[in-house]
């Protein structure tokens, strides 16, 4: 992988009404490689020992040789424009991305070094994706009272092609089908922020979100290993999030004022300010946030298995109503610190269906919802010198049973349940 990022930056309107802004302009040039080689180890899988093998370990039967690059370039522009206390941020950027598998060996390939030999061609050996993308952002901001700000933002963004989106471990791309739009996205944001007394933050804020022409795997011929990626529709995610901080300690805590001395000169004596050394209190901070989430499907080209129902309607995977995260920490900077955290997530869907079948007929493994859980951890550093310091903490402090994904299979991957570690950090 390699690349090069440029980026200038301008200030103006010194002198003006204008004063503070600043222009900031630039471009992104990228270039990556990321060949791929599957091996087929015992292909009739017989021995005892045939699920396992070194790393490294290599075979004459290859499901899959794939030789991968991705190309990626970008121009980007924005403007932080500062009347007084308001200010406006207009920006855009232009992406262009080129995406390319070339195949060698595919199961949609001939292929005679596996059993059984692949004779017939349902695909093509080479595929590439290649985008245009322009994005734009706005933001609005104003400053009132001591230390406080409203905001709004409006901004677009995508998500790049993946090498698997359009050649995985089997065909992923319909013959005949074009290479899926980008999957694309509008994010508003409305909030205010601040820090209105000493030691207390505060955000809070409304977002609306819509995604468009996601991008998914849709599997076919009633097969829960056999998809095809393609747009299957848009999203509407909306809400709420908050979040608080309050240093007990601060109300304690002295601000230190810089010192006046004279300095004597071949002109003049001067009286100059000495800032004061950085000093490092205790603090006692206890914070929190929540988001509250209403997200669903407003457009769908999936069914939902064995109806004619489409996704409308349906939560999306992944998309909890209600999370909240919290604790408290003590700490001294550079010097030590220890937080006691927890976060709450409600129930969630981990498929888009909202009932758990991967496919028509086949059987019901898992139910679609993944349980609420909530966990608390502990972590803790200390500094042994200003560069070197001990970090240790316990994971899932109650040792709570969970699972938060689940593959589209059926198959869990539960979460570690308690667990500890302790390192050594060295910054240089």
């Amino acid at each position: 992988n390699g690349g090069l990022d440029l980026r200038f930056r301008k200030k103006w309107g010194e002198g003006t009404m204008f004063k503070g802004s600043t222009l900031t302009f630039g471009g992104v040039v990228y270039h990556g490689e990321a060949p791929f080689t599957r091996y087929t180890l015992n292909a009739n899988n017989t021995g005892a020992n045939f699920l396992y093998a070194p790393r490294g370990t290599t075979s004459a039967a290859i499901p899959l040789r794939q030789d991968r690059t991705a190309d990626y370039q970008a121009f980007f522009i924005e403007d932080l424009i500062r009347i007084g206390s308001f200010h406006i941020v207009p920006s855009f950027r232009l992406d262009h991305e080129n995406v390319e598998v070339d195949s060698t060996y595919a199961p949609w390939l001939p292929n005679p070094t596996v059993t059984p030999p692949i004779t017939a061609t349902t695909g093509p050996a080479s595929i590439s994706a290649d985008h245009w993308v322009p994005l734009w952002g706005i933001g609005l901001g104003n400053d009132f009272g001591k230390g406080n700000e409203t905001y709004l933002s409006a901004t677009t963004g995508w998500r790049p092609t993946r090498f698997f989106d359009i050649a995985g471990t089997s065909r992923t791309i319909q013959p005949g089908q074009p290479i899926p739009d980008p999957f694309n996205s509008l994010d508003i944001e409305l909030g205010v922020h601040g820090t209105p007394i000493k030691g207390f933050w505060y955000d809070v804020g409304l977002f609306w979100m819509q995604f468009e022409n996601r991008t998914e795997n849709v599997n076919v011929g009633g097969s829960s290993t056999l998809f095809f990626v393609q747009n299957t529709g848009n999203t509407r995610h909306r809400g709420v999030e908050a979040e608080v901080s309050y240093d007990l300690l601060a109300p304690f805590q002295t601000e230190i004022t810089p010192a006046s001395v004279t300095t004597d000169s071949k002109s003049s004596n001067k009286d100059v300010s000495v800032a004061p050394p950085p000093s490092h209190p205790l603090q006692l901070i206890v914070f929190s946030n929540f988001q509250y989430l209403d997200a669903e499907f407003t457009e769908s080209a999936l069914l939902v298995p064995g109806t004619t129902r489409t996704f409308v309607g349906n939560t999306p995977n992944y998309a909890p109503d209600f999370i909240w995260k919290g604790g408290i920490t003590f700490q001294k900077e550079k010097c030590f610190r220890f937080t006691f955290s927890g976060v709450h997530v409600s129930e969630q869907f981990w498929a888009d269906n909202n009932l758990g079948n991967p496919a028509v007929g086949a059987p019901l493994l898992v139910p679609a919802i993944i349980p609420s859980y909530t966990v608390f951890n502990f972590s803790s550093e200390f500094y042994l010198t200003k560069n070197v310091r001990l970090i240790a903490g316990i994971s899932n402090l109650a040792d709570e049973k969970y699972y938060s994904r689940v593959f589209l299979n059926g198959l869990i991957d539960p979460a570690p349940r308690r667990t500890g570690y302790a390192g050594v950090s060295v910054e240089f």
